[in-house]
């Protein structure tokens, strides 16, 4: 069987939370998705009939290794080691269920998707969507996730950023003055999210990617409109142009990563629809930004931080596991540091990775969970000598949303990026190879921690 989004919802459908009582996407949706802690799914949308809404997929960590079939602790190990397999190549198919109604011309209408108002005072953003272009040069697929303002029945914004490969990709079609062909899929399985959100070397088919984490080939079909192939099994296809030289108002959008509302509108990229194609009874997939819906997003950055890590230290030293939290900037990583000096070789690894978000970056032991902030904070607050174990490395550039930064240029320019500083923190015990000095670092632990549990006594 394909995996789509209908056949991870079947999954998890014994733990996921369904809401029969009419939601508008308009006022409520976003406060009920963020206050999620699994994948939602709305099934009666106000002014939307025939239409369901999932919000917050993945929505948290037990989900997670369901996509991958691990337990959730092995999730960036596997992670890493499926991405190490190389590409899998996709398979043309003639149709899918994403063809079962098709849409041009005048009946086109983006206003009959019930794209979500997450915060008070911005508009319809569409926040899920994978968009598919080809290199000029190379005929090559990129995929990536970029946020689409809702601007009237046949027109998004579309925002590119300065250095990806999508404003790459479009800086060759504006250089030639031709439109950028794209179609961009909403709704399918979360391994297509994770592929999409993960930064790879330029010019590699990120579906291609997907079809690697699927452990399948993903079926394409061939748009209505422009020359690019997009998943047969997605819920919705957009299909469009981003005319070259021009730029509209986008934003505000919100909230952003860092979660607040950030920007005033500023000229933006645009996209005109040319048409649509959907299953009978499509399933919109969004999420509230900075919460849980995000881990898409992270995911790859941890698997990339992993990787990386791994490879400065040669083996040398054991990486447990990665965690960066969900506004981005904060990475922490668990080790079990050998020598003297690895854990400021580990920070600079993870701080220096194609990601521009990560701000602050932790190196923790084994016996902190990283995922407990309170956690991290004792690690910090009893193991770390501020003169000896915390770094700043000035003068970076970074993501230009972050608005403690200083923005250069500003979006919608060919040059758009900050100008910031990373900092590192060692917050670990002394390495294995000082026995004394580590011993006298051990945490205080309760006789039976970690073999009985509270809520085994209150059943």
């Amino acid at each position: 069987m394909v995996k789509d989004l209908r056949s991870f919802l079947k999954q998890i459908e014994s733990s996921f939370y369904r809401i029969k009582k009419e939601v508008d996407p308009l006022n409520n949706l976003a406060a009920l998705a963020n206050e999620a802690d699994r994948t939602i799914m709305f099934e009666s949308l106000k002014g939307y009939p025939g239409w369901k809404a999932v919000a917050q997929m993945p929505g948290n960590w037990e989900e997670i290794g369901v996509t991958f079939g691990v337990a959730p602790d092995m999730v960036i190990k596997e992670f890493s080691e499926r991405i190490r397999k190389g590409p899998t190549p996709c398979k043309i198919v003639k149709t899918g269920p994403v063809k079962d109604v098709i849409l041009t011309g005048d009946d086109v209408d983006l206003t009959k998707i019930p794209a979500v108002v997450n915060m008070e005072g911005v508009s319809q953003y569409i926040t899920m969507g994978v968009s598919v272009v080809k290199d000029p040069d190379t005929g090559l697929r990129n995929a990536s996730i970029h946020r689409m303002q809702v601007k009237g029945k046949n027109k998004t914004g579309l925002l590119i950023n300065t250095g990806r490969h999508l404003g790459e990709i479009y800086r060759k079609y504006e250089e030639r003055n031709e439109p950028m062909p794209i179609a961009t899929f909403i709704g399918h399985h979360p391994l297509y999210l994770y592929a999409g959100a993960w930064t790879g070397p330029f010019g590699v088919d990120e579906l291609e990617v997907a079809g690697t984490l699927l452990g399948e080939q993903v079926e394409l079909v061939k748009g209505e409109t422009v020359d690019i192939e997009v998943p047969a099994y997605s819920e919705i296809v957009l299909e469009g142009e981003v005319p070259p030289r021009l730029r509209e108002l986008e934003g505000p959008f919100g909230p952003e990563y860092q979660g607040y509302s950030l920007k005033m509108p500023q000229m933006s990229h645009v996209v005109n629809i040319k048409a649509m194609t959907m299953r009978r009874d499509p399933i919109y997939l969004t999420y509230y930004g900075s919460t849980a819906g995000m881990r898409y997003v992270t995911l790859g950055m941890m698997e990339t931080i992993y990787r990386r890590v791994k490879e400065v230290e040669a083996g040398t030293v054991e990486v447990k596991d990665v965690y960066v939290y969900p506004q981005y900037s904060l990475v922490v990583i668990q080790i079990v540091q050998k020598y003297w000096g690895q854990a400021r070789n580990v920070l600079m690894a993870a701080l220096s990775t194609q990601y521009l978000y990560h701000k602050i970056a932790i190196v923790v032991d084994e016996d902190v969970n990283i995922h407990d902030a309170n956690d991290v904070l004792w690690a910090i607050s009893n193991r770390v000598n501020p003169s000896e174990d915390v770094f700043i490395i000035p003068k970076l550039r970074m993501d230009p949303m972050d608005s403690s930064l200083r923005e250069i240029g500003s979006q919608g320019e060919s040059i758009w990026y900050a100008l910031g500083s990373k900092m590192g923190i060692d917050a670990t015990k002394p390495p294995l190879t000082e026995p004394k000095l580590r011993s006298d670092c051990e945490r205080g632990r309760p006789k039976g921690f970690g073999i009985v549990h509270l809520r085994d006594f209150l059943a």
